[in-house]
C-alpha cells in the first residue's frame, strides 16, 4: 500500500508548479505594464512625426521602422503578459493584407528552402475582427499542414480577397449579408486528398502523418468558428489542396454628422508625460477639444473650471487616487460624463483584480489612433467631435 507521502507527492508537485506559474505571471504582467507605457509613447510620437512631414521626406522610412518595431515590441509584451493565463483573446480590427505581409518571413523560415511562398492579396485593405495571435496561428497551422503535403518541395500561395456566397449557401452561424466576407486561402501544389480524407480532415486526432497529433486543423476549425466564419476544403489526389477561411468583413458604423456646434471636450488623465502630450496632439488632429491632467488633483481642477467635459480618458494607475477612484468621484457630480479607461495591463487582469467592472470600457496600451477614435465614437453614441 502506498504511503501517505507517496500519495500526496503528485499534488505537492502540482502546487509548486502552480505557484511558480503565478509568480512568473505576476512578474510578466508588471514588466509588460512598464514596457507598454513606453511603447505607447514611442508609437504615437513616431506616427505624429510622420504626419507632420511632407510626402517623400527622407525621414519617413525611419519613422515607419520605429512604429513597426514598437508594434513588434507590443506583441512581445502581450505574449509575455499571457504567461500563466489561458484562453485570453483580444479581438481587434485587422487588415488581412497586413497580417499576411507581416507573417511572410516567419512562415518562409518554417516552411524551409524547398517550399516557395507566394502572396496573392487582392483585397489588401479588407478588415476582419480577430485576435492577431489567433489569426497567425491559423496561418501557421494551415501552412505547415500544406508543407507536409509537399515533401519534395513546391509552391505555397497565401491569398486574400473579398468574396460573395451564392444564394442559399450561407450557414446559420454566418449572419452577415452576402458579399461581406473575406477569404483567406492557403493553396499548395502537394499530393492532395481523396474524398474520405477530406470528410475527416477537421476531426480531432485524425492524421495521415507519421507522428502527427491530428490537432492542427481541428484547432484552426475551432478558432474560425469563434470568429463566426467557416473553413472550406478543395482538394483532389494529385492536384494539391486549397484551404479557404471565410470570415465576416468588419465594417464599423460610421459616426453620425455633428449634432452640436461645439467640439467634443475630452479630459486626458495620464501621469506619463510623453503619452499625455502625444494623446493631446492625436485627439486635437481628430478635431476634439482636449484638456490634460497628470493626476486626480489636476483633473478635479479642470472639472471645477469647466462643467462641459463630455468624456474623461484616464489611465488606471495614477499617483494618488487611481483612475477608477477618480471616475467614481467625478461621476457622482457629473452623471452624464462618459469615462474610458486605458491601461498597460490587460482587461482580463483588471477584471480579476476588481479594478473595473465588465460594463466599463477599457483600452489596452499601446493602441492605435483608429482604435482610440473608434472607442471614443462608440462611447459618445457615434457622435462626431
Amino acid at each position: 500500500m502506498d504511503s501517505e507521502h507517496d500519495v500526496l507527492a503528485p499534488f505537492g508537485e502540482h502546487l509548486r508548479r502552480a505557484q511558480k506559474m503565478e509568480l512568473v505571471s505576476n512578474l510578466a504582467a508588471g514588466v509588460s505594464h512598464h514596457f507598454n507605457n513606453l511603447l505607447m509613447g514611442i508609437l504615437t510620437a513616431s506616427r505624429l512625426a510622420a504626419r507632420s512631414l511632407g510626402e517623400g521626406h527622407p525621414a519617413l522610412p525611419y519613422l515607419a521602422e520605429i512604429a513597426a518595431a514598437s508594434d513588434r515590441g507590443a506583441d512581445l509584451t502581450r505574449r509575455l503578459a499571457a504567461l500563466g493565463r489561458v484562453d485570453e483573446v483580444h479581438p481587434r480590427a485587422l487588415r488581412v493584407g497586413e497580417v499576411l505581409e507581416s507573417a511572410r518571413d516567419a512562415l518562409q523560415v518554417m516552411l524551409g528552402e524547398n517550399v516557395r511562398l507566394e502572396l496573392a492579396v487582392e483585397a489588401p485593405r479588407a478588415v476582419v475582427l480577430a485576435d492577431p495571435d489567433e489569426l497567425q496561428q491559423v496561418l501557421v497551422n494551415l501552412s505547415l499542414n500544406a508543407a507536409e503535403a509537399m515533401s519534395d518541395g513546391g509552391v505555397l500561395q497565401l491569398g486574400a480577397r473579398c468574396v460573395q456566397d451564392p444564394p442559399g449557401a450561407r450557414p446559420p452561424q454566418f449572419p452577415r449579408k452576402l458579399g461581406e466576407h473575406v477569404e483567406i486561402s492557403v493553396r499548395d501544389s502537394g499530393r492532395g486528398m481523396d474524398a474520405q480524407t477530406r470528410a475527416r480532415v477537421f476531426e480531432p486526432f485524425f492524421t495521415t502523418k507519421n507522428g502527427g497529433t491530428g490537432l492542427g486543423l481541428y484547432i484552426v476549425h475551432g478558432i474560425v468558428q469563434r470568429l463566426r466564419g467557416r473553413v472550406e476544403v478543395d482538394s483532389e489526389l494529385g492536384r494539391g489542396t486549397t484551404m479557404r477561411v471565410l470570415l465576416p468583413v468588419h465594417a464599423p458604423v460610421e459616426p453620425a454628422a455633428p449634432s452640436n456646434p461645439r467640439k467634443t471636450r475630452i479630459l486626458v488623465v495620464e501621469d506619463e508625460r510623453l503619452i499625455r502630450v502625444t494623446l493631446r496632439h492625436t485627439l486635437t488632429l481628430h478635431d476634439f477639444d482636449v484638456l490634460i491632467a497628470a493626476d486626480a488633483t489636476e483633473a478635479r481642477a479642470h472639472f471645477a473650471r469647466s462643467g462641459d467635459i463630455d468624456l474623461m480618458l484616464t489611465d488606471m494607475i495614477l499617483p494618488g487616487p487611481s483612475g477608477s477612484e477618480l471616475a467614481r468621484e467625478v461621476l457622482a457630480e457629473h452623471p452624464d460624463l462618459r469615462v474610458l479607461f486605458m491601461s498597460a495591463y490587460s482587461r482580463e487582469l483588471l477584471l480579476q483584480q476588481g479594478r473595473i467592472t465588465p460594463s466599463q470600457p477599457t483600452l489596452q496600451k499601446p493602441f492605435t489612433d483608429e482604435t482610440l477614435v473608434g472607442a471614443l465614437h462608440d462611447l459618445l453614441g457615434h457622435r462626431a467631435p
